[in-house]
């Protein structure tokens, strides 16, 4: 089994692979795959006797795969039904084409495309963030055997439509940014060479299978997008988890392998304060333009930070990843801190979570009790009250 045992943290870092379940495609629901991976890691972790942090690829990989499969799925629906509409138009008339009827024959396929996209993809994405959000959030109560006392609030609820809402900015805007010119430079030159009709709309066609001219290809970008996309999904959710109980510092934890980047390899093991993960959220959620997020959070070269520690490293605005496209990063907590509940500003009593046949108000009173005792036993919570 691959394996990392990082010096800061001794926690076994399992790689990307290392679980090698592929448990979608057999029929199960995303949270039923996810279940079932997770009772393989708490098996795992009973054999080991360690804890397993699965970095960048680790528990969101469900999440990350229905979002690679939802943009891969309508991505191809909308090119189909677009390049046919303009190849029903270019053979609708006979005779030459003229430069202005081509030009409104690749609108109509460039709208067509964009609608049709959108609106494929629109709700359907909400649902994988708000699922790797609070897979995030979840697993961070879980580390610490404290899910009963789990509470969503509206908080969370405008970190989610927030995470969808930027994605989808940039998920509308790759046709338009990166296709769209090159169709149209493409079948300018067809049309300088003297193709016919049918020729032009067999190079349309053959352009949505090869891409030619386009290095960052739709399979790429999909495929990072979804990877960056639930990469900070998670971290927002984990942020949340730990703010709420009272947890201090992160670790950063990168997968060490031959494909880990120099910007990876620079974070590793760096200590990160809570509340600066927390501000660079806060202040990516109250952006104006998704474009402002490239100067919040740059993806900034290690050369560009030579010299500096993480404190400075941190002023530059690089502090939680994803660090570049397609990263596989991401935090823990530094080991030795204990779970507070009370620290949450604001946050007086908890809002208890019962478990389905805990019913009646005698039975959530022993229920609490029992917590209490067992949060007590443990040092957490001192004096909490049922």
């Amino acid at each position: 089994m691959p394996e990392v045992l990082t010096r800061q943290t001794r926690r076994l870092n399992i790689l990307p692979g290392a679980l090698a379940l592929n448990l979608h495609p057999l029929g199960l629901t995303v949270d039923e795959a996810l279940a079932a991976r997770e009772a393989l890691e708490r098996v795992l972790e009973a054999i080991l006797g360690c804890e397993i942090c699965k970095a960048g690829e680790g528990n969101p990989l469900p999440f990350e795969r229905a979002m690679v499969e939802l943009l891969f799925s309508e991505w191809g629906k909308a090119t189909k039904k677009g390049t046919s509409l303009a190849v029903e138009g270019l053979m609708a008339r006979d005779g030459d084409l003229s430069p202005e009827e081509m030009e409104g024959i690749l609108g109509i396929m460039d709208n067509t495309i964009e609608e049709s996209f959108g609106i494929g993809v629109e709700g359907e994405t909400y649902k994988i963030f708000n699922g790797a959000y609070r897979r995030g959030k979840t697993d961070i109560y879980h580390r610490f055997k404290m899910e009963n006392v789990i509470d969503w609030d509206a908080f969370d609820k405008h970190a989610i439509n927030w995470l969808d809402k930027h994605h989808l900015y940039w998920i509308g805007g790759y046709y338009n940014k990166t296709i769209s010119g090159k169709i149209g430079r493409a079948i300018g030159e067809g049309m300088k060479e003297g193709l016919g009709r049918q020729a032009i709309g067999e190079r349309l066609k053959d352009f949505f299978q090869k891409y030619p001219g386009i290095s960052n290809k739709p399979d790429v970008y999909w495929t990072g997008l979804a990877a960056n996309g639930m990469n900070r999904a998670r971290n927002f959710g984990m942020i949340k988890g730990y703010q709420e109980l009272g947890i201090e510092y992160l670790e950063v934890l990168a997968v060490m392998d031959e494909r880990t980047s120099e910007i990876c390899k620079m974070m590793n093991g760096r200590i990160i304060p809570v509340a600066n993960a927390a501000g660079q959220r806060d202040a990516m959620m109250a952006a104006e333009s998704p474009e402002d997020i490239k100067t919040i959070s740059p993806w900034l070269k290690p050369a560009q930070l030579k010299g500096l520690d993480t404190k400075g490293i941190m002023g530059k605005g690089v502090t939680m990843p994803p660090y570049h496209f397609h990263c596989r990063t991401t935090v823990v907590e530094k080991r030795g801190q204990t779970p507070n509940v009370f620290a949450l500003s604001g946050s007086a009593y908890i809002k208890w979570q019962y478990p389905n046949d805990i019913v009646t108000p005698q039975e959530r009173k022993r229920y609490r009790a029992k917590i209490r005792r067992e949060y007590k036993r443990r040092g957490i919570l001192p004096g909490m009250k049922p």
